[in-house]
Formats: structure tokens, sequence, C-alpha cells
């Protein structure tokens, strides 16, 4: 039986590859020069096993061999719920002042003919964008002429209204005639706050499962909807206010790798100023429709010191993930012929910038605008591993982006096994990185798809329920689990380093025949002897 390419027909982009650093050369470079301290090999075990985790930016988390691996909630800080109803405390006079817009005149302009917006203390014309907003219509209309930040911000990156470039910015409101606001805290809110009274430390969770049962206490509906079903790469925020500088912060001091998405809920700026001096951060870049806001990002990027690119291309389109519709209906979608398509959830209402044609050609152009390293995350089969290869790329992300996108697609490890089996020469090649993102749990997964050939693993949900529990320390305590595991797998196992594990430690059981004895272990019964 064929294997089906879910999400590039047409001879469409399906994977992911790049290279990192400025090591090598020709068509396949190194990740990084061969005299820093990453591209060390693995030592003995002893006290620290040469390995680390990477994780993506809200989440996707890689275990390297060459590194050393060693809610908005209702509190003082203000921050609430994004539902939290809101009580007006003084209206006062709406003169504006200077050139500034009165939110009396915001208040003016309520309806699908003329809709304004504030975000940000930013009065924008909305009107022509209803149709095309990727949440629908109904959420925009229902905050229309009022100040929409409460509802755009936990749900939406800080550059979001950069890729939109049919906004129309009217100008700041005037924030003497803003009404006052008092915040009453929903009963969610309040579920939430004792639940966090009463956490027990990040020590008391054992495995990572731990983590993810009591994170979903402390989560929005909405929140636990979109993570679960949704979001490995995005919104941290949704789940802490710290968002993915706690990822950030964490990944320094275990010695790891964070990949940052750009749909993530912190700025580049926020991230980069979080992180220390010989730290590496990866970007994991989503298309944009508009070529030149992709340009321009992937300048932005090179330039703030980010050390690999990593092109999304299993997630062209959103895939349907019915618990995240359900739980907040009131992201719709893109009207179609005028109407409204009800419940496409949060990952709907961010996504509606990406480019549904990401192709092959989309390669050489990235190439030709930034000299990072270019790693293609999503390849969901041995073929388009090969032409991944042959394209000059210098690694791929074997990933179905969490199970999130196409039913049925196969797991990450089982392409990895398929590719150790046809084309093991892919995995060998020291200048080609091949990774499994989506799966691991465990430290024995790492060492499953260490043992196949792969340089690392990628987790995503771990990270954003631990950091959702505890923040930077959550995600410390995530790490330290699989640290732990690891290392235990190892001497189990009876290696010393990573460069013993092989293929011949691991037993495919799906597909491994039984053993049969070539005869019968007991005498037949006399019935069939007598027959």
């Amino acid at each position: 039986m064929s294997r089906i390419r879910p999400t590039f027909m047409r001879q469409r982009l399906q994977d992911l590859g790049g290279y990192m650093g400025a090591g090598g050369s020709g068509r396949h470079r190194t990740f990084f020069d061969s005299g820093s301290a990453a591209a060390a090999t693995a030592t003995t075990l002893g006290a620290k096993a040469k390995l680390a985790l990477i994780f993506g930016g809200a989440a996707s988390t890689f275990a390297l061999t060459y590194y050393q691996f060693t809610t908005p909630q209702a509190n003082g800080s203000g921050q609430v719920h994004p539902d939290s109803p809101q009580s007006p405390v003084a209206d006062g006079e709406s003169k504006p002042t200077g050139n500034m817009i009165s939110y009396e005149e915001v208040k003016r302009h309520n309806t699908a003919e003329s809709c304004w917006v504030i975000i940000n203390g930013i009065v924008y014309d909305v009107t022509e964008f209803l149709d095309v907003h990727p949440g629908g219509r109904h959420v925009i209309l229902k905050a229309a002429g009022t100040d929409a930040t409460r509802l755009f911000t936990p749900i939406h990156p800080p550059n979001t209204l950069e890729t939109f470039p049919n906004l129309i910015r009217v100008g700041a409101v005037d924030p003497e005639t803003v009404p006052k606001l008092i915040f009453e805290p929903t009963e969610e809110e309040k579920r939430i706050a004792e639940i966090r009274a009463n956490l027990p430390p990040p020590s008391a969770a054992l495995n990572l499962d731990d983590i993810e049962g009591l994170a979903q206490g402390v989560l929005s509906a909405t929140a636990w909807a979109y993570y679960s079903s949704a979001g490995d790469d995005e919104i941290t925020r949704l789940g802490h206010p710290g968002g993915e500088v706690n990822i950030t912060k964490a990944a320094a001091k275990e010695g790891i790798i964070q990949g940052v998405s750009n749909n993530a809920s912190c700025s580049i700026e926020e991230i980069m100023e979080a992180k220390e001096a010989n730290q590496h951060l990866f970007f994991q870049l989503y298309m944009n429709r508009s070529r030149e806001a992709s340009e321009a990002l992937l300048q932005k990027v090179e330039k703030a010191g980010f050390s690999a690119i990593f092109l999304t291309v299993d997630a062209a389109v959103p895939g349907k993930r019915e618990r995240d519709q359900r739980v907040k209906g009131d992201f719709a979608g893109p009207a179609v012929n005028g109407q409204d398509r009800a419940g496409n959830g949060v990952a709907q209402a961010i996504s509606g910038y990406q480019d549904p044609d990401v192709c092959w050609d989309d390669i050489p152009w990235i190439q030709n605008i930034t000299k990072l390293p270019l790693i293609l995350k999503g390849i969901q089969c041995v073929e388009d591993a090969e032409k991944a290869y042959e394209s000059g790329v210098q690694g791929i992300v074997l990933s179905n982006h969490g199970g999130r996108q196409l039913d049925f697609s196969p797991a990450p490890i089982t392409v990895l096994r398929e590719l150790r089996e046809r084309r093991p020469d892919l995995l060998d090649d020291k200048n080609f990185h091949v990774f499994v993102d989506g799966g691991v749990r465990r430290g024995t997964d790492v060492l499953k798809a260490l043992c196949l050939g792969a340089r690392g693993v990628g987790l995503g949900r771990p990270f954003l329920y631990a950091n959702s529990l505890w923040g930077e320390e959550g995600v410390r305590r995530a790490v330290q689990i699989m640290r732990e595991e690891i290392v235990t797998g190892m001497q189990l196992l009876g290696v010393t380093s990573l460069d013993q594990l092989k293929p011949e430690m691991v037993k495919y059981v799906d597909r491994d025949p039984a053993r049969i004895p070539p005869t019968p272990r007991f005498d037949p019964p006399r019935s069939i002897q007598s027959s």
C-alpha cells in the first residue's frame, strides 16, 4: 500500500530541511563549527550524559547528541481571563486630546458597515477585514466599538497585526476618555485560583503524565482544549503570563535548545532579552501568504541572533480540531458566501496568514534571503525525506504535528524506522540531521529514536503543561524527569555513551512476526491423531 502524502500533493513540499552554523561547505553544511562546544561528541556517561533537549516555540523539544544534557489567573497581577465580565466605573467626558480619538467616537463605529476596535491603545478600522478574519466576523463584531485588547492579547502573538496589511490604523485613543473598568473574576478563574493555591511542588511530579494531569486543573477550558488538541508550538501565555520567556530561561539553565514559533505569545525582543549570551535558539517559521512579510521576518530573525530556521510544512491548513472548536465557538473562521462558519477554535483564529501553497521552490528562496541553517519540520514519508536531502537542506524533522493534522498519518517513529530500513545513508550522513518530533513521553522514547539514528527528539505539550503549572521551575522539572529516565535507560541497556546505541537494540513489535516453533511443543490430541 503506497504512502499517502497528507499535506503536499502535486510535488508540494511536505518536509523540513536545514543546516546550522558557519562550519562546513558545499551542498550539506554542518550545524555548528567543528571547534564549538556544541559539536562535541558523546562521552562516557559519568555524572552527566552528553545529550540535550530542544523545545520548540511553545514547545517542540529536541534531544540532541551534541549538547550537554545535563493563565491568565485571578490574582493581584491584574491579569484575568478574557471572558471575565467588565463593569464600567466612570464614563467621563469624550473630548479628544490633541489629535487623539475619543472613546465616544470609537463607540459610534460598532456595525459591520463601520467597525472600529481598540487594541493596546490604538484604534483600528477593521471593516474590510471582517470577512477574511481567520476567527470569523462574529468575534470582531462582538467587540465592535470597544477596547478589544483583553479578547485579543491572550490568543494572538505580538506581531499578529503586522501580518494583516489590510488593517487600517486610525490613530491612538485618548486615554482620558476611556472608561475605567473593574474586572470581576469568573467562576472558572475562582476554581483555577483555588487549585493553584494547593498545587504540590514541581518535585512531586514523577513523570510527564503527572504534569499533564495537574495542568488540566489550572488551565482554562479554552487553554486546555487548545493545548490538548491543537497547540504544540503556540500561545504559551494561555497557560502562564510568562509565556515562552519562562522556557527560554529554563533552557539556558538546563543546557538545552529552545525553538520559538512565529506564533509565539512573546515577542522576539522579549525572548532575546531573556536569553543568555551563548544560548542557541531556533526559530520556527510559518510561511506567510505575503512573501514580503516572510522576507522581512527572516531578516529580523537573523539579525536578532537566532541559530537556525525551522520551516513548518505539515500545517499549510489547520486540521479539524474538534475539542478546540467546541470549547471556543466564538472563533468561527472566515466567512463563506457572507455567512460565518461556526466553531473553528483558537487554532483557526491565529493561522489565517499562513500560506497553504508552500512548495519546494521556497527552499532556495529562503536560502537566498538568510544564511541561517534551514530545517524542514513536518516530513511524513521516506520519499519526502529523500527529496529534502537532494534539495540541499541539512536536516529534517519527522513529525505529524502532534497528530493534530491528518487522521491516520504515521507516527514519526514509524517513519524513522522506515527511513532506517530504506535509506540508512541519510541517517548516517553526519552533515544531515534527522530529528523526531511527537509521541515522546518517556526517556526510553528518546533512546529508541537515537538507536534508530535520529539526532534528537522533540517534545511539545509536556513543556506547555509544565510551564502552566510552575513557570520556569516547571519546565526545568520536565527536563530533569527526562534526563533521569534517559540515564536510567542507558544504564539498564548497558551503554555508557550515546554512540553505543544501535538499531539492533530496538525491536519493532508491530511488524516483527511472531516466532513459531518448527514443530508442535505438545502432542496433538488423540482425536486428531486418529483422524
